[in-house]
């Protein structure tokens, strides 16, 4: 296992790619172009990096496979769990720069960006299942569950039954809205969690890295998601809203986490050192 992590092309790609969302942020904020302006700098620039991200997870993948048929599973799903959410950002910018109109909601866009949370979720509990064998999962499993739950029913309560389940909003829209913070909480925090406590048994080593930073991207993305169903459900979103970074820095993160994994499996070169005579 090599201990020379992060390399140089994991460090590069973290900072080229978190420079790409601040990049963004500040073209958004300069107000170029106006509210066209902003949708362009904000739509594209998601996109772009969001589709990095995705492809270098397929990248990760298709390393870990040699290496590991099991790791290479849950790169893989990450990947396509991204990969969807790309792909719903396509068809979202394809209306709001193309069409020039209000993306319909809900839409074929929502149907990428849901398949996201299922792909996101088993990969994720792939992930912590996978020490099991050197240390007990049991709680940590029970503990995420109970802070889902505990969240899910708070979501409802306090957000879903007063401001979406309401007289004029159609079932179909209303189950799109209650979907997904329900699914942030349940197939994303939860899981994440679960990772969270695994990773925390194993120490400080190296080895928990890349997990750690798939599960802050997570956990960035999810919340993102959460604060944008609250804006979505008092019609104060607006695109180019803090919310769009969180999206694109989470997935930046989880893509990072595949480098690292990478760098791990690398092996360590030899030093050649020479034969005394």
């Amino acid at each position: 296992m090599n201990q020379n992590i992060p390399s140089k092309l994991s460090l590069i790609w973290l900072g080229s790619a978190l420079g790409a969302v601040l990049a963004v942020a500040l073209l958004v904020a300069s107000g170029i172009g106006g509210d066209f302006g902003t949708l362009v700098f904000s739509d594209v620039g998601e996109q772009v990096i969001v589709t990095a991200s995705a492809v270098v997870l397929f990248w990760v993948a298709l390393r870990a496979f040699a290496n590991s048929p099991k790791a290479g599973r849950q790169w893989l799903l990450l990947a396509i769990g991204c990969a969807s959410f790309a792909l719903g950002d396509l068809i979202w910018m394809y209306y709001e720069i193309i069409l020039r109109v209000e993306p319909p909601y809900p839409g074929l866009a929502d149907v990428f960006y849901a398949l996201q949370y299922p792909f996101i979720a088993v990969a994720l509990v792939g992930a912590g299942m996978a020490y099991r064998a050197l240390v007990h999962v049991r709680g940590p499993a029970l503990i995420a569950a109970a802070i889902s739950v505990v969240l899910a029913v708070g979501i409802w309560f306090g957000l879903l039954r007063p401001s979406v389940f309401v007289e004029g909003v159609s079932p179909l829209e209303a189950f799109v809205s209650a979907f997904y913070p329900l699914a942030d909480v349940l197939l994303g925090i939860g899981p994440a969690v679960f990772v969270l406590l695994v990773v925390s048994k194993l120490g400080g080593g190296k080895l928990g890295w890349p997990l750690w930073a798939v599960v802050v991207g997570v956990l960035l993305f999810t919340l993102s998601d959460a604060a944008y169903a609250i804006l979505n459900a008092t019609d104060s979103y607006r695109s180019g809203s803090i919310v769009d970074y969180g999206w694109s820095a989470g997935q930046v993160l989880i893509a990072f986490g595949g480098m690292l994994a990478a760098d791990l499996a690398r092996p360590v070169k030899s030093s050649g050192a020479r034969r005394r005579q």
